[in-house]
């Protein structure tokens, strides 16, 4: 999908394309129709020495983002980064601080976020004067039982369903309450149900001390060795308080029917309705929408009241959201002289790593029975930012171990593409595994020039079959 948007947007121009296996390659810009004016690599070292591009669009699984973006930094190279950002908090700061330090931008794929409608939704609750008291964001899209077998069996990319369609619930919350999260409550549902029983004790129980608060931190051999059989989660639901009463609930989920749902809810007056809040149902050629009901009662008095509202449709400009984004990109990447571009570089920064804190917080949350999470950034990061940016060592086609790169192929397959329960806290965890109280009065419940990119697949397949998850941009 990146590269039919890349094809027909006028600021990004595909200059390469790299892979491990030179076929693969060349298959992949046969297939999209670039095989003549693309340069194809067997190898990712030589796409970081190619002078003719600009920017590289990172498509590996989660476990690698961070060696990679490192290197794509040290070189010049600006990064479009497939979503999640990270593993884990301290890795998202490393990220961003190497891109700061070598004054390239990084922008993740949350296409979304660039379409016109996201930007008139937002106008319009700062218009209306429409605060939020509460979002709601539903997204489902059923996968195919192969690629749930080859979930439960995945350590590339093992925030499974919290970091692909919770990374986009997320990013809604922090668009429009425009403050960070304070604290996180959520749980596996579902198939996913886990007993009510906190991953920590049973972590302990097994003589596992250290980051026993959060599954994601264990290396594959700690899993296998303390028999934590913990799979990535394919259903959860969260809710995520962001102070002052706003909260935003998520329920996100691989196994239910396809939804994509958003609601803004004010109360008593006005609510705001998108039912197509991720992908416009009918594409880029039909104007996108969304309904604004304005309720003109009082509060419902007894069952015998009649209830009087207006809805209103409202329609926004025809555009692609991934040409939008990959024009805000190049933008991102062309004008960093301009003060506007820094506070806009900067502002993707903060996003970013907001995001990765609740989708981390939801994670342990979830696997510790609902346990309160706070959502705020950790004093320091648990490995220090590199002080000489250096380039990950070069992947193989061999499996290695916990603490090198890992390019095993993933036998995934490819994906085709409420109500809440209330925040139980027996116990308050941070995101790092640290306890935390947390106090009960914040928590109630283009220009003409061009940018050349290169599309890069994964170590062991094609961009195109890699990184086909259930959903992807």
């Amino acid at each position: 999908a990146i590269v039919d948007a890349a094809n027909i947007s006028s600021s990004v121009n595909i200059a390469a394309v790299a892979g491990l296996d030179v076929d693969e390659v060349t298959e992949f810009c046969q297939e999209e129709g670039i095989e003549l004016r693309a340069r194809q690599f067997a190898n990712f070292e030589d796409l970081l020495e190619c002078e003719e591009v600009d920017a590289i669009y990172v498509n590996l699984a989660t476990r690698l983002h961070k060696d990679w973006v490192i290197a794509c930094a040290a070189s010049g190279k600006h990064i479009l980064l497939e979503h999640p950002m990270a593993m884990d908090v301290a890795e998202a700061r490393i990220m961003v601080e190497a891109c700061r330090r070598c004054q390239v931008a990084l922008l993740e794929t949350t296409a979304f976020l660039h379409h016109p409608r996201t930007k008139a939704i937002v106008q319009r609750i700062a218009e209306y004067r429409l605060v939020p008291d509460r979002i709601e964001v539903c997204l489902a899209f059923p996968a195919s039982d192969q690629f749930l077998d080859g979930l439960r069996e995945d350590d590339e990319d093992p925030l499974g369903v919290a970091g692909d369609l919770g990374w986009f619930a997320a990013r809604w919350g922090i668009l429009l309450f425009d403050v960070p999260a304070l604290a996180v409550s959520a749980r596996r549902t579902g198939q996913d149900l886990l007993p009510n029983r906190p991953l920590a004790a049973l972590c302990h129980e097994r003589g596992q001390k250290e980051h026993f608060n959060d599954y994601n931190t264990m290396s594959h051999q700690t899993r296998k060795d303390h028999s934590i059989n913990l799979s990535p989660p394919a259903e959860v639901q969260a809710i995520v308080a962001f102070g002052n009463g706003r909260e935003l609930h998520m329920h996100c989920s691989y196994r239910l029917a396809f939804r994509q749902r958003l609601e803004i809810l004010q109360s008593h007056s006005k609510t705001l309705t998108c039912n197509d809040c991720l992908y416009p149902a009918r594409g880029a050629e039909v104007p996108a929408t969304y309904f604004l009901q304005t309720h003109a009662n009082p509060p419902l008095q007894d069952l015998d009241h009649i209830l009087l509202a207006t809805t209103q449709e409202i329609q926004t400009p025809l555009k692609d959201q991934r040409i939008c984004m990959l024009d805000a990109f190049a933008e991102l990447c062309l004008f960093n002289h301009r003060e506007d571009i820094q506070a806009k570089r900067q502002a993707h920064f903060d996003a970013a790593i907001n995001t990765q804190l609740i989708i981390n917080a939801i994670l342990v949350s979830a696997n510790n029975s609902g346990a309160l999470v706070t959502a705020n950034l950790p004093a320091n990061t648990s490995s220090p930012i590199p002080a000489v940016l250096s380039r990950p060592r070069t992947l193989s086609n061999q499996a290695s171990n916990d603490n090198d790169f890992d390019s095993r192929t993933r036998h995934n397959g490819i994906g085709d593409a409420q109500h809440h329960s209330r925040p139980l806290p027996p116990e308050k965890i941070n995101s790092n595994g640290v306890i935390r109280t947390i106090p009960n009065t914040n928590y109630h419940h283009h220009s003409s020039n061009t940018s050349n990119q290169c599309v890069s697949p994964s170590s062991s397949t094609t961009a195109k079959k890699r990184k086909q998850r259930p959903v992807g941009q």
